[in-house]
């Protein structure tokens, strides 16, 4: 994401649920001073961190969802993950970067439509499929484009459930529609391997179709990750992917402002079912991860000088140890902001962190 955004030539259009990396935002307050650079965000979760003027916040009684960028008018990047700490380096996720100008073009009109303040509702997607080099793509904005039965966003869903031959495979951090539950029982009665796993924070909520499907007979479980399955996606017959920023929920279907994503590729979907197996066997797969080394020193920290101490604030990291230490996307924290650090420690070295390169301002209170 930060390379697309620092790549960009004349514009950067992304709507955000939440945004909090460092290194992003950095971007984006850089390339503004160079190209139209326009950010909207969720109001609940925007704390003022990019300077300049291309910032807005939406809000109403639902979300608003979505996690995309428009660059260039040519590339947009899309899937489950936010831009945070959490989503980058936690919770499982995907991301796509799709080089398409008729998927540029439904993007841009969605955030325009955002940009204007029309939320959860606005103009049907202009091209709902689109031949590309991959094979075809259908893409759809909810809930505008997930209301008709004739072939909206949660019932396109529910068809290519429908006419599955073989396998659905489904990795959601919510389930909670019961139309799309009802098809894969019937696709389960009728022969076609089903199996979910949703995030396990989410099996109890209000109107949760896990206990349900459980009851049916069909192979569901709760991911493994202490953080969170952060992921939106179904794989129908090892060739058909779906993805973007909606859960398969009543209020992704009728109330927040959300993208869906279908991809017809069987090397992309191959990409997703390594992913789901992964995420399927994550408890066994964690305990094969190597031991990190952990003996890093935050030698010192210089949060608050004699008079203005702006651009003076910094932090001193040192390795004690005879052998160098990676660092790169450990996390350093004041109690509020979370900076992802970039960095090899020499052994018995220092490295020193300061604005330059990104740390976030250390306010004394913190």
């Amino acid at each position: 994401m930060v390379n697309a955004v620092n790549n960009a030539q004349e514009s950067v259009h992304c709507a955000f649920f939440d945004l909090e990396l460092g290194e992003l935002i950095n971007s984006l307050s850089k390339k503004s001073r160079e190209a139209d650079v326009k950010v909207i965000i969720d109001k609940g979760n925007y704390e003022g961190e990019i300077k300049g003027e291309g910032i807005k916040t939406v809000a109403s009684k639902q979300y608003m969802h979505n996690k995309f960028c428009v660059i260039d008018e040519g590339v947009v990047l899309t899937g489950s993950m936010n831009p945070t700490n959490n989503d980058a380096f936690k919770n499982n996720n995907n991301l796509l970067i799709i080089n398409s100008r008729y998927i540029a073009e439904n993007y841009n009109d969605e955030f325009d439509e955002l940009w204007k303040g029309i939320l959860s509702s606005g103009d049907n997607v202009k091209y709902a499929e689109i031949n590309s080099s991959m094979g075809m793509i259908e893409n759809y904005f909810c809930p505008e484009d997930c209301t008709s039965e004739q072939g909206g966003g949660i019932y396109r869903m529910i068809g290519l459930v429908k006419n599955a031959k073989k396998s659905v495979k489904v990795a959601s951090f919510s389930f909670t529609h019961e139309k799309l539950a009802d098809e894969l029982v019937k696709a389960s009665m009728r022969g076609i391997n089903v199996s979910i796993v949703i995030e396990s924070k989410q099996r109890n909520v209000m109107e949760s179709q896990y206990d349900r499907l459980k009851d049916f007979g069909l192979d569901i479980k709760v991911d493994g990750n202490k953080y969170n399955m952060h992921n939106k996606v179904f794989i129908i017959d090892e060739k058909i992917v779906i993805t973007g920023s909606f859960n398969p929920s009543k209020n992704a279907d009728e109330k927040n402002d959300e993208n869906i994503i279908i991809i017809y590729d069987e090397s992309a979907a191959q990409k997703y079912i390594d992913e789901f197996n992964y995420i399927w066997n994550y408890k066994e797969a964690l305990e094969l991860l190597p031991k990190e080394r952990t003996s890093i020193v935050i030698y010192e920290v210089f949060y608050d000088g004699i008079g203005n101490d702006k651009d003076k604030e910094y932090v001193n990291l040192y390795n004690p140890d005879y052998e160098k230490i990676d660092i790169t996307n450990y996390i350093l924290s004041d109690n509020k902001t979370d900076y992802t650090v970039k960095d090899i420690i020499n052994p018995l070295d220092y490295t020193i962190i300061t604005k330059d390169n990104g740390l976030f301002s250390l306010k004394n209170t913190d």
